[in-house]
C-alpha cells in the first residue's frame, strides 16, 4: 500500500482542509460578537468580546482581513453610537491585536478619518458628547497607527506573541488547577492531536453551524424599546354613546309570514318602511300626549336646524356638518324628518330639506329602496310645486333614487 499512498502528502492535504475549515467556521461563530461590539444601542460592549476578537486576529492573516473589511463597513452606518462602538473595537484590536490588523487599517485609514462626517447623522448629533468622543477617538487611532513606534513595531518579523487574559470568574472556584484533570480522578485526558481527530471534530462544528439568518433575527428582537410608551387614548364617555340611542322605543307589529314560506321581497320591505314612518308620523293632536316621540330625537333637531337656517353664504359647510352629525345618530330617523318637512307648506324649508336629503343619498348609509318608500308620499306634492327651484329639485331626487333601486335589483 505503500507505494501506491504517500502518507505525508495524505497528511498535508488532511491538514489544508482542516485549516480552512476551520477558519470559514471561526469567522461565522464570530459573527454574532461582531455585531454586538458595532451595535447601533446605548449599553456597552462587554469586556469579553474585545478579548475574543484581539485572539482572533492573531490566529492568521486573513482573520485580520475579514476584521478589518467588517469593521470598515460598520464605520459607513449614519449611527452616532453605532460608529462610537466601532470605533471603540478598533482601539482595542489597535493596541493589543495582531500586526496585521494595524497594517490593513493604514491600508485603509479614510474610513476613520471620515468616523465624524458618519457619526453626525447629519449633524443631527452636532455639539453633543457622543460625536466629541468620535472625533477624538478617531483622532487617537490615526495618531497610534502612524507614530513612529508603531511602524517600527509593526516591520518587526520577530513572532508575535499573543497576549494573555485571565480567564476565571470571580465565585467560580480556584484559578490555580491547570492540569487536565484532579489527582485520583481516572485516568489523564485522551490526546486528540491526531490529523483524523482534527479533520473530524472541524466537520462536525462546520455542520452544526448556526443559522446567520436566524442569529440576526434572535439579535433583532433582543432589542430594547427604548424610551417608547403605548399612547393613551381617551375614554369615550356615556353622554356620547346615549346620544346615539335617542330612538323611539317602541315595538315593531308583527308582520306574518308568507304562506308557504319563502324569502320577503321588496314589497315587504317596502311595507315595513311605510308602516315604521307611519308609525311615528307627527300630528298636532299627540305631540303632547308622546313622550318619546319623534321630536325628542336628535335627528329631528339637527334636520329642524338645519331647515330653518337662511343664510346661503356657507351652505355646503352647513350641509356637511348636518350630514355628520345625523350619520352619528340613526340616519332611517333622519329621513323620516326630512319627509315630514317636505309635507310642510313652507316652500323654503322644502328645498333645503330636499338639498340634505340628495346628499344624504349620496353618502350611501341609507337603503334606496326604503328612502323612495317614504320619498313617494311627498313627491307628487313636491313635483307640482309652484316653486320652480323645489319641483326641479324634487323631479332630480326621484330620478336618482329609481336608478339606485335599478341597479339594486340587477
Amino acid at each position: 500500500m505503500a507505494t501506491y499512498f504517500n502518507t505525508a502528502e495524505i497528511n498535508s492535504a488532511l491538514t489544508n482542509i482542516s485549516t480552512k475549515l476551520t477558519d470559514r467556521a471561526n469567522v461565522a461563530n464570530l459573527y454574532p460578537i461582531l455585531k454586538k461590539a458595532t451595535s447601533s444601542s446605548e449599553h456597552p460592549t462587554p469586556g469579553y468580546a474585545y478579548q475574543v476578537l484581539i485572539q482572533f486576529s492573531y490566529e492568521s492573516k486573513d482573520n485580520c482581513k475579514h476584521l478589518v473589511q467588517y469593521l470598515n463597513k460598520r464605520l459607513q452606518r449614519p449611527s452616532a453610537h453605532g460608529v462610537l462602538k466601532t470605533l471603540k473595537t478598533i482601539k482595542h484590536l489597535t493596541e493589543r491585536g495582531s500586526r496585521e490588523f494595524r497594517k490593513g487599517l493604514r491600508e485603509n485609514d479614510e474610513h476613520i478619518k471620515s468616523a465624524p462626517d458618519y457619526g453626525s447623522q447629519h449633524n443631527s448629533f452636532t455639539g453633543t458628547d457622543v460625536l466629541e468622543q468620535i472625533r477624538q477617538l478617531s483622532k487617537e487611532l490615526l495618531i497610534e497607527l502612524f507614530s513612529e513606534d508603531s511602524l517600527s513595531r509593526d516591520s518587526s518579523i520577530e513572532p508575535e506573541a499573543v497576549p494573555t487574559f485571565s480567564q476565571n470568574l470571580a465565585g467560580m472556584g480556584n484559578s490555580t488547577v491547570k492540569s487536565g484533570k484532579y489527582e485520583g480522578f481516572g485516568n489523564s485526558p485522551i490526546n486528540k492531536n491526531s490529523v483524523t481527530d482534527k479533520v473530524r471534530d472541524v466537520l462536525e462544528s462546520v455542520i452544526n453551524l448556526p443559522d446567520p439568518k436566524q442569529q440576526i433575527l434572535d439579535l433583532c428582537l433582543e432589542d430594547s424599546t427604548g424610551d417608547y410608551e403605548a399612547i393613551q387614548l381617551p375614554e369615550v364617555g356615556l353622554a356620547q354613546k346615549m346620544s346615539r340611542q335617542t330612538l323611539i322605543d317602541k315595538p315593531k307589529a308583527h308582520v306574518p309570514g308568507r304562506a308557504g314560506g319563502g324569502w320577503e321581497d321588496s314589497s315587504d320591505e317596502e311595507d315595513l318602511t311605510l308602516g315604521e314612518y307611519e308609525s311615528m308620523q307627527l300630528s298636532e293632536e299627540t305631540l303632547e300626549e308622546c313622550e318619546n316621540s319623534l321630536t325628542k330625537s336628535a335627528e329631528y333637531a339637527i334636520v329642524q336646524e338645519f331647515c330653518a337656517n337662511n343664510d346661503k353664504s356657507n351652505i355646503w359647510s352647513t350641509i356637511e356638518e348636518a350630514l355628520t352629525k345625523l350619520t352619528e345618530c340613526e340616519t332611517l330617523n333622519g329621513v323620516f324628518c326630512i319627509i315630514n318637512v317636505l309635507e310642510s307648506d313652507n316652500e323654503n324649508k322644502q328645498f333645503r330639506a330636499l338639498l340634505l336629503l340628495e346628499h344624504l343619498i349620496h353618502k350611501g348609509v341609507v337603503s334606496p329602496s326604503k328612502v323612495h318608500t317614504v320619498y313617494s308620499k311627498v313627491y307628487e306634492k313636491l313635483e307640482t310645486s309652484a316653486n320652480d327651484e323645489v319641483a326641479i329639485k324634487a323631479k332630480k331626487i326621484n330620478l336618482i333614487l329609481i336608478a339606485l333601486k335599478a341597479i339594486k335589483n340587477t
